[in-house]
């Protein structure tokens, strides 16, 4: 927990870029203020607090209450909210304008763009509200998957099965008694077996052809080395 800041957080450093890029010019962390507001801004008399949805108990789809330690936790959040509520009934009191601007609001999948939240803040800012809140969209209910095709989508017709490929040169099924079909013969090659030249080999009882190996005349006998 020490290394969690308590000022200069990345949404609040959004928010200061967002201001600086439409010309207001602001104070930050005033200790002489209840709350110490996280950006002031004197001349428009208004109030600018950064609150994490953690810390501060917002009741948005970012806070998940941790599982160790509850009572603890709850506690401690209890307490922030407390706090927050009876900064800013003072705030008001003496005549300061306040906004609130969440985390789910500048992160997270319920975040406002830019431009929206440039000009919700600058709307603000020029008019003459007491007090603006400014959180994240809420997110919308999941529909439950389709178990099947025909249930999601009723009005389309069922996509028709390919036919099966025939062979070029294959013959079709010929019926028998009872209905039964008997199986295709295979079609008939194509390539048929050249014979070699008459020459320059032989045919070996394998029935492959050996090339090289001319074949003897008939009535002549191999000659043994003596």
């Amino acid at each position: 927990m020490g290394r969690i800041r308590s000022a200069d957080t990345g949404p609040e450093k959004t928010v200061r870029r967002l201001l600086r890029g439409a010309g207001f010019r602001y104070r930050l962390q005033v200790r002489s203020l209840p709350g110490r507001p996280d950006i002031v801004l004197p001349g428009r008399r208004a109030l600018i607090f950064v609150h994490g949805c953690f810390w501060h108990g917002h009741s948005c789809p970012a806070f998940r209450p941790p599982s160790s330690r509850r009572k603890f936790w709850s506690e401690k959040i209890r307490r922030n909210r407390e706090r927050d509520a009876l900064a800013e009934s003072r705030l008001r009191d003496t005549g300061w304008r306040v906004a609130l601007v969440w985390e789910c609001a500048l992160r997270g999948p319920g975040h406002l763009k830019g431009s929206r939240l440039e000009e919700r803040l600058v709307g603000w800012l020029l008019g003459s509200e007491k007090r603006l809140e400014i959180k994240g969209k809420p997110r919308s209910p999941q529909r439950p998957p389709a178990k099947d095709s025909v249930t999601a989508a009723p009005n389309r017709p069922p996509r028709p099965k390919p036919a099966p490929r025939r062979l070029i040169g294959a013959r079709p099924p010929v019926p028998r008694a009872g209905g039964r079909t008997r199986a295709p013969s295979p079609p008939p090659s194509r390539t048929a077996k050249v014979p070699p030249p008459p020459t320059g080999g032989r045919w070996l009882a394998t029935g492959r052809w050996r090339p090289g190996c001319p074949a003897r005349p008939a009535g002549c006998r191999r000659r043994t080395p003596r």
